[in-house]
């Protein structure tokens, strides 16, 4: 088994001991919030899920 240290379980972001899952989309289309509301719905608090929300354009 290899050693994930994202998984060390000492309280910070990401260490939760449990995966975790970080989804990202582009052109603020609003899928990455789409996809981990789903995955949260689905694994319940067996899975860190994270989703940056919607991106603001520059310039």
């Amino acid at each position: 088994m290899t050693h994930n240290p994202a998984t060390t379980g000492n309280g910070a972001p990401g260490t939760s001991g449990k995966p975790s899952v970080l989804f990202v989309c582009v052109h603020n289309a609003g899928r990455s919030q789409m996809a981990a509301a789903y995955l949260t719905h689905l694994a319940g608090d067996a899975v860190e899920v994270r989703s940056p929300g919607p991106s603001r354009p520059t310039g």
